[in-house]
């Protein structure tokens, strides 16, 4: 390890465990399957499964390149630092300048997604729209925004603190919500693999395919805080190992059961997590108002993942 990095983890505190750093990448990673699964589904129908499945490929293999890199190189930057290490200053500039990006990217659509949420759920409830309308949509997210650069001002302790009370209570709701979908919603799915090529175009499916990965989006969330975490040679590959192990079965699965709704509304494209909630017999509208306030925090902890 060079003594630049040497000096400038003096300057960093080593406050977070593997909860905390895995916490940074599933709320960036799983925050996406709330977004994606429900298009994904739409463009695929019954080979959706599939069309998760191909791309949890790609992702698998990104996870563990990242895991290796991270075990070698347990220094903040991620992306940044092991392209900078192993290809010179030049690629290690254009990586961090596309990071950056990615990360404000990321900041302003799950800001922007977790108003979103919060919107629905205030229109639901008290039939006001304020919150679903600009300008108060906008300056809503901008200020949801300010609060996470406050709250991770108080410093990285604090930020993935809220970072891991959020994905233990997204992984609480969102496991009962799939297993009762498998009990009760099992019979109804329908998975046609061999629609593709026939019902399902090839370009369709493909297209299906494209936007499962981004389903994915944010694996190495985790290595850009290596400096803070504490053992973080052997913390941070776990923690991107355990993101990917745990996202890629939620993912599939999601997608299978949405299969069971025919035809996908609107609604059940935007809230794809909601409306399989909603559809479980007897507890269906209680697991459905759970989902959607619990999609309202893993949003802004996935903003909450992009300004860390």
């Amino acid at each position: 390890m060079s003594s630049s990095t040497n000096r400038d983890s003096k300057h960093l505190r080593r406050e977070v465990g593997l909860l905390g750093a895995f916490g940074v990448g599933y709320a960036d990673v799983g925050a996406d399957i709330y977004i994606t699964v429900g298009l994904a589904t739409f463009y695929a129908m019954g080979a959706a499964p599939l069309a998760m499945a191909l791309a949890a490929i790609a992702y698998a293999l990104t996870g563990l390149t990242y895991a290796q890199l991270a075990k070698r190189y347990p220094v903040a930057g991620g992306s940044q630092h092991f392209a900078y290490v192993r290809f010179g200053p030049l690629h290690g500039f254009l990586a961090g300048w596309g990071l950056m990006l990615d990360y404000i990217i990321d900041v302003a659509l799950f800001s922007l997604a977790s108003i979103g949420y919060l919107g629905f759920l205030v229109e639901r409830i008290f039939g006001c729209e304020l919150l679903l309308k600009n300008p108060t949509y906008a300056i809503a997210s901008s200020l949801l925004v300010v609060l996470l650069v406050v709250l991770n001002l108080l410093g990285i302790k604090a930020s993935s603190r809220f970072n891991e009370v959020i994905v233990i209570l997204s992984l609480a709701t969102l496991v009962p919500v799939l297993v009762l979908g498998v009990v009760q919603l099992s019979g109804a799915m329908k998975l046609e693999v061999s629609a593709i090529g026939n019902e399902l175009p090839y370009s369709r499916f493909l297209y299906a395919v494209t936007i499962s990965m981004a389903s994915f989006i944010g694996v190495e969330a985790s290595t850009q805080l290596a400096e803070e975490v504490r053992n973080a040679e052997r913390v941070v590959p776990k923690a991107v190992l355990l993101t990917v192990a745990t996202t890629i079965p939620v993912a599939i699965l999601a997608s299978a059961l949405l299969t069971s709704i025919q035809p996908l509304s609107v609604k059940d494209i935007q809230h794809p997590l909601t409306s399989l909630a909603g559809r479980i017999m007897h507890v269906g509208p209680y697991l459905a108002l759970l989902t959607s306030i619990v999609s309202v925090f893993l949003c802004a902890a996935s903003a909450n993942a992009g300004v860390i």
